[in-house]
């Protein structure tokens, strides 16, 4: 790969498709020099820190650190590729009292009414559409 030369830093047992998705540690190092930490707030540290060149972090704890720490934006690098893309959603257990209808209709209301928004901004967040 091209990062030979490079400090690359990841969270421990994230799946990076840069590295085939592998999780093993001895790979990820023999291979992409990646020193695996506990969390993207310690990863992006290390960065800020000057010890290490590359982390693979999200763009929402980017923009949830940015909130917080704006002055960080400029110290930083942001490539504007992903490594992957996920698409969360909300999970409700089978049988369970709540619906996914009642989850939807709720979310709907709530950004009807203006007050989803403010969540996802407080956070970082970009606002989602349903399908």
């Amino acid at each position: 790969n091209g990062f030979n030369s490079k400090a690359m830093i990841g969270v421990l047992g994230y799946h990076y498709q840069f590295a085939n998705f592998s999780t093993d540690q001895e790979y990820l190092k023999k291979h992409f020099n990646l020193l695996q930490t506990s969390s993207q707030k310690k990863s992006l540290k290390l960065i800020l820190n000057g010890r290490g060149d590359i982390a693979v972090l999200t763009k929402e704890y980017l923009n949830y650190h940015f909130l917080t720490s704006p002055q960080d934006k400029e110290k930083l690098l942001i490539s504007d590729k992903f490594d992957q893309i996920y698409r969360h959603t909300i999970l409700i257990r089978k049988n369970h009292q709540l619906s996914v209808d009642y989850i939807n209709q709720l979310l709907d209301k709530m950004n009807l009414e203006g007050s989803l928004m403010p969540l996802w901004q407080k956070y970082g967040l970009e606002q989602i559409h349903r399908q």
